[in-house]
């Protein structure tokens, strides 16, 4: 009798379907987790926030991230790959859900860290998602989540400007377009927001990891 060894298949990067691509929509959720009433109100709460400001927010439910070291480097990946965001202002946000890491991940671009800074984000983790997400609650959570981040962001007009000498706004394209061969060099780029998860905990800041919170 031959035993054959088993082989597991790890989602990578490539393989996440762009939301964008498939049906000119903002969700994608591999892992199944979200209902289509809930997939239906993101992308309409979402293009509503893109017509009015061009903000683009990409929603990703994900089985794992192991083809990547961590499901932070998955995430700021997915981020450059898709290109999140419009080129000349650099406001997108990924927000990734790695349901087997338990693990929240929300990256964004240059254009709105300043309106999206840590202490807030982490807020909007600590009470808004986590006591959801807790009681397996992940619709409730992903839409009182996404919710949080578009009133913050719809209050702000993005305007065309001159890219800051050492940023990555150049490798950002609009409507989620593919950009291959982006070594890590841009991953610097983008702020990364980790949220790690036993149980989805209560959130803790190190400011020595700079944008990343542990959960």
């Amino acid at each position: 009798m031959l035993l054959w060894p088993s082989v597991s298949h790890s989602l990578t990067v490539q393989e996440v379907p762009n939301p964008q691509q498939q049906y000119g929509g903002w969700v994608t959720d591999m892992a199944g987790v979200l209902s289509e009433e809930t997939e239906q109100t993101l992308n309409q709460k979402i293009s509503d926030l893109e017509a009015q400001n061009g903000t683009e927010i990409a929603v990703v439910t994900v089985r794992d991230t192991a083809s990547e070291a961590t499901p932070k480097a998955f995430a700021t990946r997915l981020f450059n790959y898709w290109g999140v965001g419009k080129a000349e202002v650099n406001n997108g946000v990924l927000w990734l859900h790695s349901v087997g890491d338990r693990r929240i991940e929300i990256e964004t671009g240059y254009g709105i860290e300043n309106i999206l800074p840590d202490a807030e984000v982490g807020e909007m983790i600590n009470e808004v998602i986590i006591p959801e997400f807790r009681e397996d609650n992940f619709d409730a959570g992903t839409l009182a989540g996404v919710e949080a981040l578009i009133t913050v962001l719809s209050e702000e007009e993005f305007q065309v400007s001159v890219n800051r000498p050492g940023d990555a706004s150049s490798s950002v394209s609009d409507g989620f377009a593919e950009m291959e061969n982006r070594g890590d060099f841009w991953i610097a780029a983008f702020v990364g927001w980790v949220a790690s998860v036993l149980g989805y905990g209560t959130i803790y800041l190190n400011p020595r990891e700079g944008s990343r919170c542990n959960l």
